[in-house]
């Protein structure tokens, strides 16, 4: 799958962190962190007022390149930590695909059959309630029926492109 985060992370200093109950005025923090590539960054975190909850304090990461908030920062090799908004031109790899390639192969991609099945086979799910089938398990057991069937047509155009090649 690939290194994770932490793989390539040497270490993380806190700096200026002071933050306890009693304080409750501090609203950024910055940490710096060391990258095994040799390079170092400093991540600022910033608090905002919750608007769900009176007094509570939503704490963010701030991008370090275009200064906005974050709830997530990725890792790049040439960057370091950047928000998501930072990149230019990222596609998901489906995007670059025509919608007519999505549409005859997304019976591979969409590939989870046992899904629907795992759900009915929890031991405390109620199948049937009063002698009749509970509205939940016909729209499961109907969903992995359907799951099923996608899977056979799947295993077929697989079939078919392995024979084609």
């Amino acid at each position: 799958m690939g290194k994770t985060i932490f793989e390539n992370i040497e270490q993380i200093k806190i700096k200026d962190y002071k933050h306890k109950l009693k304080d409750q005025q501090k609203t950024t923090v910055k940490a710096t962190i060391q990258l095994k590539t040799g390079k170092s960054q400093i991540i600022e975190f910033r608090a905002k007022e919750s608007n769900l909850i009176k007094g509570a304090k939503v704490w963010f990461f701030v991008c370090p390149i275009k200064g906005l908030y974050c709830r997530k920062l990725f890792l790049t090799d040439e960057y370091g930590f950047i928000g998501r908004k930072s990149f230019k031109n990222v596609l998901y790899l489906k995007q670059t695909y025509s919608s007519q390639i999505r549409e005859r192969y997304a019976p591979l991609w969409e590939w989870n059959v046992n899904k629907y099945s795992d759900r009915i086979n929890k031991p405390y799910f109620k199948t049937h309630y009063k002698g009749k089938e509970t509205k939940r398990y016909k729209y499961l057991k109907e969903k992995d029926k359907e799951a099923k069937e996608k899977e056979q047509k799947a295993l077929q155009l697989l079939h078919f492109i392995l024979i084609k090649k």
